[in-house]
C-alpha cells in the first residue's frame, strides 16, 4: 500500500516511519557495538579465550549469513511491518539478556537471539521503506535509514570506551 498524493494523511506519515527507522536503525548498532569496549571486562568476568570472543562479537553477522534469505521470504510472505514487530521482541530480548549474562553459554545464547532480531530488523526495515517511499526517493529514505545504522556504531564504541577509560582513571 504505497502512499498516493490524495492521501495526503498518509503520505506526511511516512515522514514518521522514516523518523523510526532512523532511531531503530541508530539503537541496533548502538546496542551491537557497544559489546567491543567491553570485550576486557566480558572475557575476564565471563574467562574467555579470544577465539571465543571473536566468535561472540561476530554472532550477528553470522546470522545473516545464514539467515537473509529466509528472513527475505518471511518478509514477503507476512509482511515487512510483523517481522519489523518481532524482529524489535528479539532485539530487546537479546539485548536484555547479553547485559544478564553470568556464563559464555547464555551470552551465546542471547547474542543469537539478538542476531537474528538484528537482521531482521535490518532487512523488514528496508522492505519497509520501499512500501512507504516512491521510488524517486527510495534512495534518500535509505540513506536516511543506513545514517542512523552508521552513527549507531560510531556511538556504541566511542561512548563505551569514554566510560571505562573514566572508570579505569
Amino acid at each position: 500500500m504505497r502512499p498516493t498524493s490524495g492521501n495526503s494523511e498518509r503520505a506526511s506519515y511516512r515522514w514518521v516511519i522514516l523518523g523510526l527507522t532512523f532511531l531503530g536503525g541508530l539503537t541496533q548498532n548502538l546496542l551491537w557495538l557497544s559489546s567491543v569496549p567491553l570485550v576486557l571486562a566480558v572475557e575476564h568476568e565471563l574467562a574467555m579465550t579470544g577465539a571465543e570472543i571473536a566468535f561472540w562479537l561476530n554472532i550477528p553477522v553470522t546470522c545473516g549469513v545464514f539467515l537473509c534469505i529466509p528472513i527475505g521470504l518471511s518478509i514477503t510472505s507476512r509482511g515487512a511491518k510483523q517481522v519489523g514487530r518481532i524482529s524489535v521482541a528479539f532485539l530487546a530480548i537479546g539485548g536484555i539478556g547479553r547485559g544478564f549474562a553470568n556464563s559464555y553459554e547464555i551470552l551465546l545464547a542471547a547474542t543469537i537471539v539478538f542476531g537474528i532480531g538484528y537482521m531482521s530488523f535490518f532487512l523488514s526495515q528496508s522492505a519497509s521503506l520501499a512500501v512507504w517511499f516512491p521510488s524517486t526517493e527510495i534512495g534518500m529514505a535509505q540513506g536516511v535509514f543506513l545514517t542512523g545504522t552508521g552513527l549507531g556504531s560510531a556511538l556504541g564504541l566511542s561512548a563505551v570506551a569514554t566510560y571505562l577509560r573514566q572508570r579505569m582513571a
